[in-house]
């Protein structure tokens, strides 16, 4: 969890290793309605992702294994990584959000 806490903190200052831009770029470009619309399978690809990622041994494992996620997977979870630095920056300081 160390290691999860460290890239929220790196999140929070404006780095996001595990991602590409683009990646990124689309997430965010998407209409979140689709995301949210997911069925089980897919929940089980994000859960799967998280624990490989989290297991893997250094951050070029990690992007690799992001960047053969299926886009929906790899989009979902950059949305997911972004609520966690929102909810840092809330918790931390809630004047600046």
């Amino acid at each position: 969890m160390q290691w999860l806490q460290y890239l929220v903190e790196l999140g929070l200052r404006g780095s996001h290793p595990l991602f590409e831009k683009e990646h990124i770029r689309n997430a965010f470009g998407r209409n979140m309605k689709e995301l949210n619309t997911i069925g089980p399978t897919v929940l089980e690809e994000i859960n799967s992702a998280i624990k490989n990622v989290l297991q893997a041994s250094d951050i070029e494992t990690q992007r690799d294994l992001i960047r053969a996620l299926e886009p929906d997977v790899r989009d979902i979870l950059v949305h997911l990584y972004f609520q966690m630095i929102d909810r840092n920056l809330i918790d931390s300081d809630p004047t600046k959000h």
